[in-house]
């Protein structure tokens, strides 16, 4: 399946290596063995809604 001409496989492989690499929250051993789905995605909603307020804070600085 393709959402927005991004595979929906990458797109979770994505939100799992965007936890380990990108914003460091956990690693893949707790990523495999502490974390479920709901864990997963309430990480990665909270990092988007991290990188709006950040965005809106840049742009009200300019």
């Amino acid at each position: 399946m393709v959402i927005d001409g991004i595979d929906k496989d990458l797109l979770f492989e994505w939100s799992l290596w965007r936890l380990i690499i990108i914003d460091k929250v956990a690693t893949l051993n707790e990523l495999e063995n502490e974390w479920d789905m709901d864990d997963l995605t309430r990480a990665n909603t909270i990092l988007d809604v991290k990188a709006q307020i950040e965005e809106i804070m840049s742009e009200t600085e300019n």
